[in-house]
């Protein structure tokens, strides 16, 4: 449950980013937190109190001539506890796909860039729809329409729809975002440069007092060889008295 309402939170944070009035504020992650976590927890809550029993139920099966019973791990049907996950999954559905229609038509709006070709333009509005497609978890609507045995072939598009996910989010927030990017430059900058002014000053700082020492005990050896030479001499002109 919480998958989707951070799918939510997702198509939320792009309908902001489209929208030019919303995008100058700047919302805190306190609040997509409570968005992506809230909503989940009190439905877990409000349904696990009222039909606990509902959290897995029996099914009872042939095996060749013995009537076998075995546990389901999902939300029981019989009861209509299974609404409390199918009615906001598809909710969220509906919302993420309203929300890649307005993104799709303020992406067509906007002016192509300087050189692009039209057919340049249509492919990366393509890829646009098929990242924010997968990232808002609209290839779930397909297991809506996994509902008898007959179709479960389309179970088998459905996890190969989202078993990328995690990749695209990875391309998509992370390695292809302009903010993320932007940060990871500025940090490398900033390391850098503060490699190189610790090389510039750090290193003069230590050979300077290196000579300094050095220069010190230069001195200290000249004033030894004139107090020798001066004892020499003294007992030089001694001998000649």
């Amino acid at each position: 449950m919480a998958t989707f309402f951070w799918m939510l939170v997702e198509g939320l944070y792009h309908a902001v980013k489209t929208s030019a009035a919303l995008n100058r504020r700047n919302i805190p992650y306190a609040v997509w937190a409570a968005i992506g976590w809230g909503p989940a927890l009190l439905i877990v809550i409000i349904s696990a109190a009222s039909r606990i029993d509902g959290y897995g139920y029996p099914i009872y099966e042939f095996v060749g001539d013995i009537l076998t019973k075995r546990y389901r791990c999902w939300l029981d049907p019989s009861i209509g506890l299974h609404w409390a996950f199918v009615g906001p999954a598809c909710g969220i559905l509906a919302v993420n796909m309203c929300i890649l229609i307005v993104v799709m038509r303020t992406y067509c709006t906007l002016k192509p860039k300087q050189n692009e070709t039209q057919f340049e333009q249509i492919k990366s509005g393509i890829r646009v729809v098929f990242i924010l497609g997968v990232i808002l978890g609209l290839p779930w609507i397909l297991g809506l329409l996994n509902l008898n045995e007959y179709t479960v072939g389309v179970s088998y598009f459905l996890v190969l729809a989202n078993a990328f996910q995690g990749i695209y989010i990875l391309l998509d927030l992370c390695l292809l975002d302009k903010e993320v990017q932007h940060i990871l430059l500025a940090k490398e900058s900033n390391r850098v440069e503060s490699d190189t002014t610790s090389a510039t000053e750090g290193q003069p700082i230590s050979s300077r007092s290196t000579s300094r020492e050095a220069w010190v005990e230069d001195d200290q050896n000249q004033q030894q060889q004139q107090e020798s030479t001066e004892s020499d001499r003294g007992k030089g002109s001694d001998d000649l008295i």
